[in-house]
């Protein structure tokens, strides 16, 4: 059987689109490079003395994130995304310290702790399973002290979920399978 090179052409360019479909990611927190210059899509909770204002101290684009307490409470940032239960992602943003202290967390729980010497922005990342149809986002941040003045700089901060083994195990399988069409093709023109 001989392929026409339209229809090779065609079968390449579908394979191709479903490869694309399949690893591209969605992007599922709201303002997370606080590019509306505010704080839409985010709870925040200040405690005495708190701040958090949205600067142009940016990882990337316009805009970051600076929230510290000024005294010895906690101020936090929370979002709550849309997750499969039992599937995995992954938890990713830049961060940058001016003193203190800071934390990511996953629903209630605290998968990273911040340096308070990182004064030049790093980029943070966690892989985490999600265990319900929400999840909550949280950042919280300590200066450590009365009118201490630190804080952290929070910019790009993404979820995305982390592909299935089972998925990148049938792109392999129509990719093998496009491999053997084109060399029986080409075993066929030269005969």
């Amino acid at each position: 059987m001989q392929l026409k090179p339209l229809a090779l052409k065609l079968l390449f360019t579908l394979a191709f689109a479903g490869f694309a479909a399949g690893s591209a990611q969605a992007q599922l927190v709201a303002n997370g490079g606080f590019e509306t210059g505010d704080t839409t899509g985010w709870n925040v909770q200040l405690g005495f003395f708190g701040l958090a204002n949205v600067t142009s101290t940016s990882h990337s684009g316009a805009y970051a994130l600076f929230f510290g307490n000024q005294d010895s409470g906690v101020d936090n940032i929370l979002q709550s995304i849309a997750t499969t239960p039992g599937s995995q992602y992954q938890l990713s943003f830049w961060a940058a310290a001016s003193g203190g202290q800071a934390w990511a967390y996953v629903d209630g729980r605290q998968v990273l702790s911040l340096p308070s010497n990182a004064s030049s922005y790093t980029l943070y990342a966690v892989n985490f399973t999600a265990s319900s149809t929400s999840t909550q986002l949280k950042f919280g941040s300590a200066a450590g002290g009365y009118l201490s003045g630190g804080g952290y700089f929070l910019d790009d901060v993404t979820v995305t979920a982390v592909p299935e083994p089972s998925q990148w195990a049938l792109m392999g399988l129509g990719l093998a399978a496009m491999g053997a069409l084109v060399r029986r093709q080409r075993a066929a023109v030269t005969r």
